[in-house]
C-alpha cells in the first residue's frame, strides 16, 4: 500500500475513534448547560455531537470576528446563539475579579480569561461548556504550524495553571465548568498523537477536523480558523486601552 494511503487510512481510523470517545463524553453531560460558542471547530464540534440541545453564547464586542463567526455557523446548521457584547466596565470588573482569583495572571492570560469570566457570569445555567485543551491536544497554535515539535509545555501549564485557574473562576460566580476536551478517555487518546499526524501542511487539528467531517459537518465549518479568544472577541483591544489608562 502507498505511504500517502496508509497515512490517510490512519487518520481517518484514530478520527472515527476520536469521535466515538467525544460523542460518549458529549452525552454524559446531563442537564441544561450553555456552551461558550465562538463559531471554531472546537466549540461547534461539541455543540453538534449534543445534538443542538445546549444553549450557545458568544462574548465579544460589535463586530467582532467570534461574533460573525458564530452567526454564520448558527445560520448555517440552525441553531440560535445569544450574543454578550462585552463593554469597557465590564472587562473593568473581570479584570479587577480575576487579579483577585489569581495575582499573578499576565495581561496574555486576562484576556482569554476575561471572556470566560463574562461567559460564566452571562450565562443563565448553572454549568458553562468550554472548548479548552482542544488546541493544546491536537496542535491547533499557530506556533505548531511553524515548526514546533512538542506540545508538553503547553499541557504542563494548562493541566497546571489554567485549568485550575479557571475552575476557581467558575466557582467565584457559582458555576461549574465542563471541559470535554479534557475528559481523561480523550486525554488518553490525545496521548498518542504526535505533531505530524495534527498537522499537514498549514493545516492544523487534523485528526480533529477529520472527526468533525466524519460527523456530518459541512467542509467549509470544518476547516475553519478563528482566532484566539481574546483577539477574536476584541477583549484585547478594550484591555490594553484600560491599562494603558
Amino acid at each position: 500500500m502507498p505511504e500517502c494511503n496508509h497515512g490517510k487510512l490512519q487518520t481517518i481510523y484514530k478520527a472515527r475513534k476520536l469521535l466515538q470517545i467525544l460523542e460518549e463524553v458529549v452525552s454524559s453531560i446531563r442537564g441544561d448547560a450553555s456552551l461558550a460558542f465562538s463559531g471554531g471547530i472546537d466549540s461547534t464540534l461539541l455543540m453538534h455531537l449534543s445534538g443542538y440541545r445546549f444553549s450557545a453564547i458568544t462574548v465579544g464586542t460589535e463586530g467582532s470576528r467570534d461574533f460573525q463567526n458564530s452567526e454564520k455557523v448558527s445560520r448555517t446548521l440552525g441553531f440560535p446563539v445569544t450574543r454578550v457584547i462585552i463593554s469597557e466596565s465590564t472587562v473593568r470588573m473581570a479584570i479587577d475579579d480575576l487579579r483577585s482569583i489569581d495575582p499573578e495572571i499576565n495581561v496574555t492570560e486576562l484576556g482569554y480569561e476575561s471572556v470566560l469570566y463574562i461567559a460564566l457570569r452571562s450565562s443563565g445555567h448553572r454549568m458553562l461548556i468550554t472548548g479548552q485543551g482542544s488546541d493544546e491536544l491536537f496542535y491547533g497554535y499557530h506556533k505548531y504550524l511553524e515548526g514546533r515539535s512538542s506540545n508538553r509545555e503547553d499541557l504542563d501549564k494548562l493541566m497546571n495553571i489554567t485549568l485550575p485557574r479557571e475552575v476557581r473562576i467558575a466557582e467565584s460566580v457559582m458555576k461549574k465548568l465542563i471541559t470535554p476536551y479534557l475528559d481523561p478517555r480523550v486525554l488518553q487518546f490525545a496521548s498518542g498523537l504526535n505533531r505530524d499526524e495534527c498537522i499537514s501542511g498549514q493545516r492544523n487539528k487534523v485528526i480533529l477536523r477529520e472527526a468533525a467531517r466524519l460527523s456530518g459537518l459541512p467542509p467549509d465549518i470544518v476547516e475553519n480558523q478563528k482566532k484566539a479568544a481574546q483577539y477574536g472577541s476584541g477583549t484585547m483591544k478594550i484591555i490594553r486601552k484600560i491599562l494603558r489608562t
